[in-house]
């Protein structure tokens, strides 16, 4: 591996950002839309600002969801520059054990550049399920002529990621560790890439790592494909990816909505433009985003688990903000505003649970039987894209108990078979456990509140996915009722419900 190339860290008044102007991008970014959980912001190639929200942390590796595409895209960007694939390529010549037969018209003319370009004339969305690929090509409607279509999904890009496999031998993460990763400083070890059932990685959305990793990925884009004097990706191909090639205007079905503004200037590859000269950005659900405005020599990468979903939009709206108050000259402020930004930046950390009240002193301590009575298998552990067969098979937590201990409060969980006892502290503090469990993410923290004297809410954060999910036990006359409830991010199919109540 290449030594790792540390960036300078200044202070952001040397490169023409106000502190005045970040503190007030912290106080937007810390309002109720949004848990945000990390941001850093290069300029001229050093770092300006850098904050991670406790329990996050720079080493700790965070969801990107969509913003995987970027670097499965720069993959394919790399397969090109070595000769592997062509842009030009066509589908049915890359896959041609799934093509039906007959072969639809627009289906044939079909190119590696349709697919980055999500515009390869399909009219619907089909998942990455148990049964892909075959069903996206017998399940698509190739109804529109290649290259003149837009509709963002997710099927492209693992497509992509099947053919370099089958080019290469490799897995997306495989190709990309010595093409990219060890080159651009990227530890691969500390990264996480999900898959789809049938083995391929998960390109569109199951890529973990960290904050600067990001970071790092779009520095590469504004160096126009290089890194050090080494051409990574070609100039032609960073213009292909980073400029509009197809009309985004009809995101997710709707004409130019403000919940979408910024994603309806158009399409690169695997990348979204943004609006006016702003350049372009790596964004996934929730708001991961990696933005680069090449007129001011900027990158910014920010993780979080916004409530607005797909697409962040206030975040991006307080970005062009921060951004339109940056120099081209150094800005004269006071000393104090530095020390006073270092302070906050030392004691950032994510909005604290609510206080609760004492711990009561008798609580229900009997077994509580729950299987065939309603508990869902979502309750204990975090499936993001709902891929793998095996989430659909596990029984979830069957039974539980509470245990009180020298003051310590331990839920003693049954959970598909394996009894955890997990400790559960009411003082506001994070218990961290790895629970075998957990689907794709072992990772958790724990924590506790009594929201009423007979109500205890336990806190799992999953601490490398960005999301919280809270089960509430609601204790009567020695019975117990359970709802789950996300607190970060924002799923309709994970609101506020009642999932198991013991029968009276």
């Amino acid at each position: 591996m290449k030594t790792k190339k540390e960036f300078e860290r200044v202070v952001p008044q040397t490169v023409g950002i106000s502190v005045k102007a970040i503190m007030k991008l912290l106080d937007q970014l810390e309002g109720e839309y949004t848990e945000i959980h990390s941001i850093m912001v290069m300029r001229h190639d050093k770092i300006a600002l850098e904050g991670w929200w406790a329990p996050y942390s720079p080493d700790i590796k965070h969801m990107m969801m969509s913003a995987s595409k970027t670097f499965s895209g720069t993959a394919i960007g790399i397969a090109c520059h070595e000769g592997i694939l062509s842009l030009e390529d066509r589908l049915v010549d890359l896959l041609p054990q799934y093509i039906p037969d007959p072969c639809p018209e627009n289906l044939k003319k079909v190119t590696v550049r349709d697919l980055m370009t999500m515009s390869s004339g399909s009219d619907r969305e089909v998942p990455v399920d148990e049964s892909w690929p075959q069903n996206y090509f017998e399940q698509t409607n190739f109804a529109y002529e290649p290259g003149t279509s837009f509709l963002y999904n997710n099927a492209p890009a693992t497509l992509l990621a099947k053919i370099l496999a089958e080019k290469t031998g490799q897995s997306l993460p495989g190709f990309l560790k010595e093409k990219l990763f060890e080159k651009i400083g990227i530890d691969p070890e500390n990264i996480t890439w999900f898959t789809a059932p049938d083995g391929t990685s998960f390109a569109s959305g199951g890529l973990h790592c960290k904050s600067e990793d990001l970071l790092r990925l779009m520095r590469l884009y504004l160096h126009h494909g290089k890194w050090d004097g080494e051409e990574i990706l070609s100039e032609q191909f960073v213009d292909f990816a980073t400029s509009p090639q197809v009309d985004s205007s009809n995101i997710f079905g709707y004409a130019k909505l403000d919940l979408f503004s910024d994603n309806v200037f158009g399409y690169g590859g695997m990348m979204w433009i943004s609006h006016d000269d702003l350049g372009y950005r790596a964004e996934g659900a929730y708001g991961q985003f990696g933005i680069v405005v090449p007129k001011l020599d900027l990158i910014i990468a920010i993780t979080q688990s916004s409530t607005e979903s797909p697409v962040s939009q206030t975040t991006l709206d307080q970005v062009w903000e921060f951004v339109e108050t940056i120099k081209d000259e150094p800005v004269q402020e006071e000393e104090t505003m530095i020390r006073a930004l270092n302070d906050r930046l030392a004691r950032l950390c994510v909005k604290k649970q609510p206080k609760g009240c004492a711990d009561p002193i008798d609580i229900p301590c009997h077994e509580f039987m729950t299987e065939g009575k309603g508990v869902t298998p979502a309750v204990l552990f975090y499936d993001p894209i709902r891929l793998r067969t095996e989430a659909q098979n596990r029984k979830g937590m069957t039974s539980f108990r509470f245990e009180k201990k020298n003051g310590l409060l331990t839920l003693d969980a049954l959970i598909n078979g394996h009894r955890y006892p997990i400790p559960v502290f009411t003082n506001g503090l994070y218990v961290p456990m790895e629970l075998d469990e957990m689907i794709y993410t072992k990772d958790v923290l724990v924590s506790g509140y009594w929201s009423t004297t007979n109500e205890l809410t336990v806190r799992f954060r999953w601490i490398e996915t960005g999301f919280t999910k809270e089960l509430r036990f609601l204790f009567e006359e020695n019975e117990c009722i359970v709802s789950e409830q996300m607190v970060t991010g924002d799923d309709p199919d994970l609101k506020t419900k009642i999932v198991y109540q013991e029968e009276k």
